[in-house]
């Protein structure tokens, strides 16, 4: 997915972080998100997540 434009958001509360990546691929779009809680909140763990995405079938 490193070959097509992406975003990552990151959306912070005082209990929860979300993390979400978005990809435009073509005419489309595709989003993933990660939520947990913010004692949890781990970004090496969630870039390693996403990296490990492929798409398949275009």
């Amino acid at each position: 997915m490193d070959i097509y434009p992406s975003q990552e958001l990151i959306f912070k509360s005082e209990t929860k972080t979300i993390t979400i990546v978005v990809h435009l691929v073509d005419k489309r779009v595709y989003a993933l998100g990660v939520r947990h809680v913010k004692s949890d909140s781990d970004s090496r763990l969630n870039r390693a997540f996403f990296k490990v995405l492929k798409l398949i079938n275009q």
